[in-house]
């Protein structure tokens, strides 16, 4: 279920990129490719939970991206490029810290089973020597 909304998220992003280049010339293709870009790169931080560990740079990514669409259809080319160029940059940190986050957690999900483990371990080597010490 949740590739399916991936692939269509995607797919709507394609779309929209190709609509992008029909409707543009020569520098407005390219700015159009970078504003695709950072909308799939927002949508793979979305889809590496960047909304619970890194809002923020989400926000950013999101923000900048609006930005980018908006000078682009103000014709400001070199502005909405580098908009976009940010909004990419901050999606690639976002899902980054998301990642780093979610495996950080991992980590000290297996440190705890890990802990518990010898403490188990321990207490049945304890209870079995006093059994043979009895």
């Amino acid at each position: 279920m949740m590739r399916k909304a991936k692939i269509i998220r995607q797919g709507m992003v394609i779309i929209f990129g190709v609509l992008l280049l029909a409707a543009c010339g020569g520098r407005e293709i390219m700015v159009a490719d970078k504003i695709s870009s950072a909308e799939m790169f927002i949508i793979r931080a979305q889809e590496s939970d960047a909304e619970k560990y890194a809002p923020r740079e989400l926000r950013l990514a999101q923000e900048k991206l609006q930005e980018a669409r908006t000078a682009l259809e103000r014709q400001a080319y070199t502005a909405a490029r580098h908009k976009a160029e940010e909004a990419l940059a901050d999606a690639q940190l976002a899902e980054a810290k998301a990642r780093a986050e979610k495996i950080k957690k991992h980590i000290r999900e297996l440190t705890d089973s890990i802990d518990t483990l010898r403490d188990e371990f321990e207490r049945t080597r304890e209870n079995r020597n006093k059994e043979e010490g009895e």
